[in-house]
């Protein structure tokens, strides 16, 4: 499909150089997208992850000899797991 610029006088054809130069950029943009996606859940992970006292969980579990730490950071582990 051509793509236009709008003007005033109404829509104007990309030159070929435009094309390949739009192209390049979509191309780029989808491979960031990609790259975002394979990683996205590093973020969804280290935002539960903040959520959490580890460290008083993790002195409570040593107290109290349990495992909530440990069942906490595997739950968010299985919510959002790798790719």
């Amino acid at each position: 499909m051509t793509r236009h610029h709008m003007t005033p006088d109404g829509p104007v054809p990309f030159s070929a150089e435009e094309e390949a130069e739009r192209d390049k950029a979509e191309k780029i943009v989808a491979d960031e997208q990609v790259e975002l996606a394979k990683t996205q859940y590093q973020r969804d992970r280290r935002a539960e992850y903040a959520k959490l006292n580890q460290f008083e969980m993790q002195f409570d579990d040593q107290r109290d000899s349990t495992a909530t730490w440990v069942d906490a950071i595997n739950t968010i582990k299985k919510k959002f797991p790798k790719p």
